[in-house]
């Protein structure tokens, strides 16, 4: 998550931990899969990235396959 820090529900369940990631970040993701694997056993890894566009000629063609990049390679 990128802002963990204004998250409200997902905070509460004890069973559940929250972490700042950017998923467009690889470094950031070594350091994130490095902490996470150190500390706990995995059991569930849920991945929720993505954001929605009104309109397909409101975006460049680099925000285009930034976006279905995004979409496709990190599920």
């Amino acid at each position: 998550m990128r802002n963990p820090e204004n998250e409200t529900e997902l905070t509460k369940p004890k069973n559940v931990t929250v972490i700042k990631l950017d998923v467009t970040n690889p470094e950031q993701i070594s350091e994130v899969v490095n902490q996470v694997t150190a500390e706990y056993s995995v059991d569930v890894v849920l991945n929720n990235a993505g954001y929605g566009v009104v309109g397909i000629l409101e975006l460049s063609l680099r925000e285009i396959f930034q976006r279905d990049e995004l979409g496709t390679f990190s599920t």
